[in-house]
């Protein structure tokens, strides 16, 4: 498959994806929301749905674990009809 990262746009997002498949963090994590042309999520090194580590928590300590979202944009924003 392929993956679009929108880097201009969500910088710190795009970041902490590529840093952490870089550290191989991904590597048997489960999809377990997948959207046709919009999102999967994925990154729970538990595959407890509870979620990961950003790598910025990594790096930074647990007061830097979440970042704010960067889906500013209306292309970005997913709305249901």
């Amino acid at each position: 498959f392929v993956v679009d990262l929108f880097a201009e746009e969500c910088p710190l997002a795009c970041r902490n994806f590529l840093k952490l498949c870089k550290a191989k963090r991904y590597n048997g994590c489960l999809f377990f929301d997948v959207q046709r042309d919009f999102l999967v999520q994925t990154g729970d090194p538990a595959n407890k749905g509870a979620g990961g580590e950003s790598i910025y928590g990594l790096l930074y300590g647990a007061q830097a674990r979440y970042f704010e979202h960067e889906i500013r944009l209306p292309q970005l924003s997913h709305a249901r009809a």
